[in-house]
């Protein structure tokens, strides 16, 4: 399942009803989602590090409260690397230059939904061929079903102290620092089965 996130002021007061126009639109693609819709830059600023790293954004660049532009660097400051595609009727050439700067994932020129449903398609293909989001569902499972894990401490090798829902927090927004956490996870899964210190 992949979160798709819009952002776009013109939605506003109408969230419930494009959730459903667009839910429907991606199944009808099969593409197996749950849509979030944003009318706050800011508000989605807020919450953009709670969703998993099996997530896209679809973001208008035109908005009073906040420019596209200005999202999606503040995103990449975050060191949060989801695909996100550019989805307005307002563009420059200066735009396309910043959009690659921060790593947009393209451009659709609205309102072709048809292009932007293509692309929300080749952006999911991306993720399940990227990353291992099955990782990202078991830890999240795992703490679930053992809330009481998620303020255990973890120690790392170069000191530091961490605990367990900041480990899966980090993964699941796909960080630097969370690729790190699962490839160290994944060596470690290996070596307790090759030692058979675990079984599967």
């Amino acid at each position: 399942m992949i979160n798709i996130i819009i952002l776009d002021d013109e939605y506003k007061g109408k969230e419930s009803d494009f959730k459903d126009i667009w839910n429907s639109k991606f199944e009808r693609a099969n593409i197996q989602s749950n849509v979030t819709i944003y009318y706050s830059p800011n508000q989605l600023l807020k919450d953009i590090a709670l969703f998993s790293l099996n997530s896209i954004l679809i973001l208008d660049l035109k908005m009073d409260e906040k420019d596209g532009l200005s999202v999606l660097h503040e995103i990449r400051n975050q060191h949060i690397h989801i695909p996100i595609i550019i989805y307005s009727g307002t563009i420059t050439d200066n735009m396309y230059e910043n959009m690659a700067k921060d790593n947009a994932f393209t451009f659709v020129d609205k309102p072709k939904q048809k292009e932007l449903i293509s692309a929300v398609q080749e952006a999911t293909k991306l993720l399940e061929d990227a990353i291992p989001l099955e990782l990202s569902d078991a830890l999240n499972e795992y703490l679930e079903n053992r809330p009481e894990r998620k303020n255990k401490k973890i120690y790392t090798k170069d000191g530091k102290v961490i605990s367990f829902g900041d480990i899966v927090k980090e993964i699941n927004t796909n960080t630097e620092i969370g690729i790190d956490y699962q490839k160290a996870l994944y060596k470690m899964t290996f070596e307790s089965l090759i030692n058979n210190e675990k079984k599967i």
